[in-house]
């Protein structure tokens, strides 16, 4: 078989393109494919030789000469109407001089493109639409609401957290396990400009601390063996712009603690094994049920650290300190059970509010919620009442005082009583009788306790 002479090798490679033309320096057409021709209404020879301007006006081959900057994926109009994408692209000499320029259509028929580009359209709403469900169930997860409590030791922290989240200041959460300090952080988060952004949330002591390092400052490529190629970024990287929770800060090594002190200070990030700092802006929150005082007296924790992070530092207070909240913790978890597992449950008795507020709940609001659960899962619907609790109930205090203060058992029934009845009114938008109804009292009973609560409803 005869081999084909070059040039006409690259006379086929050029008519087989769909659009293309090639100017030189000047802008004078080199070449020219012989469909573009045709939609331009002349013929090839005719084209060749002459200005691009003088074949196409509107032509962006001039800009891309003149600037040495190629245009990629283009909309142009033909004369006809007719629209196609083009790329526009720069020629130059092994100088780097340029000598040239090409322009080259990536469809002819913009017909399947358009209906590429409304596809697009609809992923893009819908990835929009996906985007602010997801918002609204975060925010309706961690919104203020979800810090529940009506204590005047919770609404004091309630009121520092509305001060504090628009700002930019870092904040140390400190109480017991349990106390709810991650709820808080989230909800700091949820309240802040940052709240559509990354809140990445790391334990620092669920990671050996040989890889804690890593895992906050990521790595460089060939920092180690076994290093992912190219690197990998840390957790301060990707909450950039956003939240991190450092949670249990007080179990950080106290090797890592300079170079998280120096992140925080200087605002910029080092990987491991690299030379490149990346800038950041981040607002970090820490938690800790240690005494993070004490350990610096200890010299566990350095001292300047520790005032970096406690800019506004929040103490979360044992449940054994709100009793008051139980109640309303309970109507709070029982819903959120209901929801989650499909169950109906309707409520608690007063007597197991009773035995709750005998309890000194060594694993505070978390341990409430797991009792919860358990007896939601057993009853499935209807009041949970004792006959639910028998995991419970063993567990309980043997205090033989309780019986002789009827005031504290009393007063979390009266606050239990008062928040049904406020919840109801509201439910039922002011109407006394269907709120009477859902509460199976009378409509009389309902005054007589919006007068015994003096609610103004």
């Amino acid at each position: 078989m005869p081999d084909v002479p070059f040039g006409k090798l690259c006379k086929a490679t050029v008519d087989a393109l769909l659009l293309f033309v090639l100017t030189d320096a000047k802008g004078i057409i080199q070449n020219i494919s012989v469909e573009y021709a045709q939609m331009l209404g002349q013929a090839r020879e005719e084209i060749i030789g002459r200005h691009i301007t003088d074949v196409i006006e509107n032509t962006g081959l001039t800009r891309v000469l003149k600037t040495g900057k190629e245009e990629i994926g283009q909309m142009w109009v033909f004369k006809n109407g007719q629209t196609t994408v083009c790329n526009r692209l720069p020629l130059r000499d092994e100088s780097g001089k340029i000598i040239g320029a090409l322009s080259m259509a990536i469809t002819h028929d913009l017909k399947e493109f358009s209906e590429l580009t409304e596809k697009i359209k609809t992923l893009q709403m819908e990835n929009e639409m996906y985007r602010q469900q997801l918002s609204e169930i975060k925010r309706e997860a961690f919104s203020m609401d979800a810090f529940v409590g009506e204590s005047e030791a919770l609404k004091n922290i309630k009121g520092i957290i509305q001060k504090i989240a628009p700002s930019k200041s870092s904040v140390l959460l400190t109480g017991e396990t349990g106390t709810g300090k991650e709820v808080i952080a989230n909800v700091i988060h949820q309240l802040s400009s940052r709240c559509f952004k990354s809140f990445i949330k790391i334990n620092c002591s669920a990671i050996p601390g040989e890889l804690l390092e890593s895992e906050l400052f990521g790595y460089a490529e060939g920092s180690f063996s076994g290093a992912v190629r190219g690197g990998k970024p840390g957790k301060f990287e990707l909450a950039n712009s956003g939240t991190i929770l450092l949670d249990e800060i007080g179990e950080l090594p106290l090797t890592l603690q300079p170079k998280l002190l120096r992140v925080l200070q200087e605002n910029v990030v080092e990987r491991v094994g690299g030379t490149k700092e990346i800038p950041l802006d981040i607002r970090v929150i820490c938690c800790t049920n240690q005494s993070l005082k004490e350990l610096t007296e200890s010299g566990k924790f350095r001292r300047d650290l520790y005032y970096r992070i406690n800019t506004v530092e929040i103490n979360i207070p044992p449940l054994r300190e709100h009793k008051e909240d139980i109640p309303l913790l309970c109507d709070y978890f029982i819903k959120k059970i209901n929801k989650n597992h499909g169950s109906f449950i309707q409520g608690i008795s007063n007597e197991m509010v009773t035995h709750f507020s005998r309890n000194e709940w060594v694993g505070n609001i978390r341990e409430l919620e797991h009792v919860l659960e358990r007896a939601c899962l057993s009853a499935v619907s209807g009041t949970l009442e004792e006959c639910h609790f028998d995991f419970f109930m063993p567990m309980l205090p043997k205090d033989e005082t309780w019986e002789a203060n009827p005031d504290a058992l009393d007063g979390i029934i009266a606050a239990a009583e008062k928040t049904a009845i406020q919840r109801a009114i509201q439910a039922a938008n002011g109407n006394k009788s269907r709120a009477a109804e859902s509460l199976n009292i009378a409509r009389s009973q309902l005054y007589e306790k919006i007068k015994k609560h003096r609610l103004t409803m």
